[in-house]
């Protein structure tokens, strides 16, 4: 699925059982979860939905945001508020080289 990164963070590791729940809320939502660590996970959202969700135009270039500023906090759906700290879109990735 190509779409809008998104980066959720947890507000409490969790157990692999409870990933498998937020994990499920998540895709309820319209995103689709791409990776997982014990308090953060990784999920990309069609384009559409990402903007009927969030009321927010996404600016970004393929699925991440170029620009930091534009990849503010966004607000954290009713759904996800009991497990999740917060979720931003994906910043683009500079490789460091030596």
């Amino acid at each position: 699925m190509t779409g809008v990164k998104l980066q959720i963070l947890l507000k409490q590791p969790a157990d692999p059982q409870e990933l498998d729940q937020i994990e499920g809320l998540v895709r309820k939502l319209g995103a689709e979860p791409t990776g997982r660590g014990t308090i953060t996970l990784s999920a990309v959202m069609p384009r559409e939905r990402f903007e009927k969700l969030f009321k927010k135009s996404f600016e970004g270039a393929s699925g991440f945001a170029a620009d930091a500023t534009k990849a503010a906090v966004l607000p954290v759906p009713e759904e996800l508020r009991e497990h999740v700290e917060s979720i931003s879109e994906t910043p683009i990735h500079i490789p460091m080289k030596k």
